[in-house]
């Protein structure tokens, strides 16, 4: 028995000894390494700090909300409008449901405010009319208007990506009229000589644009021209009022730059 506790307090001493000399020659404490240590002789893990995303990844950028054009930008369009056009030469009138192509192109003077120039093409044809000068019959009428519009528009702020609008101006309408099949009383082909003259009228619009991208718009509206006057149409050199209106629904598209 008292050989056995010599044995252990040798190894004690050894193992006081062994520490010592290696704290000495090495500069390594090693009680303080043994705490930094685990019950498995390996390096404590300590939780490495929650950064960015919460799982050791970067965070993802902050998707942008698409921003509304702002002044100083510039907008190219073009858009298609359907809808009834009509028009009376003297006493005769005619209409049609026809199709209204259509470009544009804007300046946006501030945040809300557009100017611009627009140009629409309308056609339409009445074959059930009958228009009668000097015992001359007319079965067939159609008009030709081109449309040069210089306007503005106001928007309002909207959603995001959701902004109504109304817009107006004077317009210029290049006009052509026809009047074709004409015959006399009794039934036999005559010329008709026809020429009209353009005029101003007016030109509105209220609708709205959808933000597909920061740069690109889809639009939807209602458009209104009426030819402000009356024109006049020469036929066969006898002067006749020429009224022209027309209401359209139009879609489009639009790109800022």
């Amino acid at each position: 028995m008292q050989k056995m506790k010599k044995i252990i307090i040798v190894a004690a001493a050894a193992v006081v000894s062994g520490a010592a000399w290696a704290q000495v020659t090495t500069g390594i404490d090693v009680p303080a390494q043994a705490q930094a240590q685990d019950g498995f002789g390996r390096g404590a893990l300590a939780p490495a700090p929650a950064q960015n995303g919460g799982m050791g990844r970067a965070p993802l950028d902050r998707v942008v909300v698409n921003t509304a054009p702002t002044a100083g930008l510039f907008e190219i369009g073009a858009g298609l409008g359907y809808g009834p056009v009509w028009w009376q030469i003297g006493s005769a009138k005619g209409s049609e449901r026809t199709f209204s192509p259509s470009v544009h192109a804007f300046y946006k003077a501030s945040d809300l405010l557009d100017v611009g120039l627009t140009l629409a093409f309308f056609s339409g044809e009445e074959t059930k009319m009958s228009f009668v000068d000097d015992g001359v019959v007319f079965n067939k009428t159609s008009l030709d208007v081109t449309k040069l519009a210089l306007g503005a528009r106001v928007s309002s702020p909207g959603t995001p990506r959701f902004a109504p609008y109304i817009s107006g101006g004077l317009a210029y309408y290049f006009t052509n009229a026809d009047l074709d099949l004409a015959r006399d009383l009794s039934g036999g082909l005559v010329r008709a000589d026809v020429s009209a003259k353009d005029g101003f009228g007016i030109s509105l619009e209220g609708g709205a644009g959808y933000q597909v991208t920061d740069a690109f718009f889809l639009t939807g509206a209602l458009g209104f021209d009426y030819l402000l006057g009356p024109g006049k149409v020469d036929v066969n050199g006898r002067d006749f009022n020429l009224r022209f209106g027309a209401f359209m629904v139009k879609v489009g598209a639009a790109f800022y730059f």
